[in-house]
């Protein structure tokens, strides 16, 4: 396809959405106020007024959009304002646009307070309890908007710590980050830097679980300093898919084997953290004036098994042993050789 039946594509769109806005409230009184809330001071108390018995509220403008969109789009938030909204019209948060889009998408991409945020999941609990929310393609979203990574990682810790049975696919998302763009699809893509950043956000949770500091900055390092020769300014070509598809393999076997070197080195991690924990409770006994051949026969060795002192004092040698910082500065002396990526 050329770039002009391309761009007579777009243009037919865009052609449509002004089409839509002249008429975009006729007959939609609560819509029209959300969308000039932000110039005339709309109060909640106004609000509710005006809702009063009027169920326009619950239709959806020429861009399918409820009045929860409008305001979740506003760049003035108010709480109150949802409030209103959410009681009268419940309906409101799980209706899309003609997007396919939800309230919650919107306020997260708009960032949103975290009360609102907050509120606005737990509407979902109250008044949706069984709603599954499709987050995999919210997610593809964000990543073909370009939004920056601190929104993606919201949205992706709202699906994680709120919706957790809920899934987000990464096989899909990021089998269309590293296709070519199709017609039916309106030729949407991934850009480069959103790329990065959902490459970030998948393997996040498994890149925490990596205890050693300097692989996880590796990882990092490897994906921020990643190029696949692509130009914003066109559509993704076939060497630039390839090198991505390429990319994804490279960092998954990086990851795989930090995993498995991480793991054979928790023994030792384990040992470590006993003997100085052990040193810990020895020094305080000798400042207590404890008679340490006595506690030593308690202390069994390494193991710690038949320790006979009180939880609280094991705790408090535990955290005060500063284990953490020793580790962490002993460790990279016990890792392998890094390799290269391959």
């Amino acid at each position: 396809m050329s770039d002009i039946e391309e761009g007579d594509d777009n243009g037919a769109v865009k052609s449509d959405i002004v089409n839509a806005l002249k008429s975009r409230f006729d007959g939609l009184p609560i819509h029209e106020l959300i969308y000039y809330q932000s110039y005339n001071g709309l109060s909640a108390e106004q609000l509710e007024s005006v809702c009063e018995g009027d169920v326009s509220g619950c239709e959806t403008d020429t861009l399918g959009m409820t009045p929860l969109h409008i305001l979740a789009c506003s760049t003035v938030q108010d709480f109150g304002l949802y409030e209103v909204l959410i009681h009268k019209y419940p309906q409101n948060l799980i209706t899309k646009d003609k997007w396919g889009e939800l309230p919650l998408l919107y306020a997260v991409w708009g960032d949103a307070s975290y009360e609102i945020v907050l509120f606005l999941i737990t509407s979902y609990y109250v008044y949706h309890p069984d709603y599954k929310f499709d987050w995999t393609t919210m997610v593809e979203t964000f990543g073909q908007a370009c939004v920056p990574m601190s929104m993606l990682q919201r949205l992706v810790g709202i699906q994680e710590k709120s919706f957790r049975t809920q899934r987000i696919d990464w096989g899909t998302i990021m089998q269309k980050a590293v296709s070519m763009p199709k017609r039916e699809d309106n030729y949407q893509q991934t850009l480069l830097e959103p790329f990065k950043a959902l490459v970030k956000c998948k393997i996040m949770n498994r890149l925490s679980e990596i205890g050693l500091k300097q692989w996880r900055i590796d990882i990092m390092t490897f994906i921020e300093l990643f190029d696949d020769d692509s130009n914003p300014r066109f559509k993704l070509e076939l060497g630039s898919c390839r090198k991505r598809r390429c990319f994804l393999s490279q960092v998954d076997t990086a990851l795989l084997r930090f995993e498995h070197e991480y793991q054979t080195l928790k023994e030792t991690i384990v040992q470590l953290e006993l003997a100085l924990w052990k040193k810990r409770i020895s020094e305080h006994a000798e400042e207590e004036g404890g008679n340490m051949e006595e506690l030593n026969q308690m202390m069994g060795g390494l193991g710690l098994q038949d320790v006979a002192v009180e939880e609280g004092f094991r705790e408090q040698c535990r955290i005060t042993s500063q284990s953490d910082v020793v580790i962490e500065h002993v460790l990279p002396y016990l890792v392998p050789v890094q390799r290269k990526y391959k």
